[in-house]
């Protein structure tokens, strides 16, 4: 996806968006996001002229992606898209992305240090993206199959959530009030995901 030109980028997203609408009642996709954070601007161009709303592929801890501006909060390409970046804090000299499966955040004390980082740390890191995954609730066995192993990751993701939710996260949906309006004014996304005191 980092390397598609505008042909191919007109193909993949036109089928994309077939295979979508064929097992969504017609529905149109509105918010986009590649495997591997992978994207280039023939990419964007075209998901913006399908009519997405949302992309978000841009990662500041992938070094191969075609952008490289560091941490950013949610920001509109020049096309008018709008990029919701995975949200991620300063470890040394690189960035430690929010992501749900990420051993280092499995277990609370650890999840904590992390959110709290988002707020901490200068610049713009006070946003949260969770990246998580179909399989997010689901452990790799000997075989490299995800199976099913028990209650433990669902607990921490609730117990997540409770936490965001004492400490004053909140929710912004994303979900579409009509084809072309957000269920929220972009107004009124203010640059931290965190209310202060």
């Amino acid at each position: 996806m980092n390397d598609v030109d505008e042909r191919q980028a007109d193909l993949i997203v036109d089928w994309l968006d077939e295979q979508y609408q064929a097992i969504s009642s017609g529905n149109r996709p509105s918010a986009f996001r590649g495997g591997g954070y992978r994207y280039n601007h023939a990419l964007l161009r075209k998901l913006h002229r399908n009519g997405y709303q949302v992309s978000s592929n841009y990662n500041p801890t992938r070094p191969e992606q075609v952008d490289q501006f560091g941490p950013r909060l949610p920001f509109t390409w020049s096309d008018g898209l709008l990029e919701v970046p995975i949200s991620s804090v300063p470890q040394g000299d690189k960035y430690c992305m929010s992501n749900f499966n990420l051993k280092r955040l499995f277990g609370m004390d650890r999840f904590r240090r992390h959110v709290d980082a988002l707020v901490d740390a200068p610049g713009p890191f006070a946003h949260l993206v969770l990246v998580m995954h179909s399989w997010s609730f689901l452990e790799l066995d000997e075989h490299g199959h995800y199976q099913f192993v028990g209650d433990a990751l669902m607990n921490h993701f609730d117990d997540a959530m409770s936490y965001l939710r004492a400490s004053g996260w909140h929710n912004l949906p994303m979900r579409l009030a009509s084809p072309n309006t957000y269920g929220i004014p972009l107004d009124q996304v203010t640059p931290t995901a965190r209310q202060t005191s």
